[in-house]
């Protein structure tokens, strides 16, 4: 048996133009624009989740500011109680818990933003606030209820 003898052989250099990198599927624009599209709806529903948050905080905190030490006769009106309101909440009329309210609703696609306002009366163009208080969901799957955190009976 001979020996047999195993050369290397010399790899030829390598060229920049015959070299390709790996192919990859290219996104159809149909593709492209569906996942776009998911994307910023997703970024709108965050933002306005942010906008209705804000807004409900701050309007919060400053009818809350508005009520402290006051007695039933200073009380503020619907008109001054609308200007604390702050990004655009929608203003509902009706009754809640024997009184009549004017709902102020940030729309949110995923918490409910609500203060609630008790006048004296809704038929009244600029009534008298009454009692101040958010709409809160209820823990055992009921609905939402009414948490009064200012209530001022004459």
């Amino acid at each position: 048996m001979s020996a047999e003898k195993t050369t290397a052989q010399p790899t030829p250099p390598i060229d920049d133009k015959t070299v390709t990198p790996p192919t990859q599927k290219k996104r159809s624009t149909i593709e492209k624009a569906i996942t776009w599209n998911l994307i910023a709806l997703l970024l709108l529903a965050v933002l306005n989740e942010l906008r209705a948050q804000t807004g409900y905080k701050n309007a919060l905190a400053a009818i809350e500011a508005e009520l402290v030490d006051k007695t039933p006769t200073e009380m503020p009106t619907l008109k001054s109680a609308r200007a604390l309101m702050t990004l655009w909440p929608v203003e509902i009329r009706g009754h809640a818990d024997d009184r009549e309210v004017v709902f102020f609703r940030w729309l949110s696609p995923f918490k409910l933003y609500e203060i609630v306002c008790g006048v004296e009366s809704i038929e009244d163009p600029d009534p008298v606030l009454r009692a101040v208080g958010t709409r809160e969901p209820s823990d055992d799957g009921q609905p939402a209820y009414i948490a009064w955190s200012a209530v001022k009976e004459p």
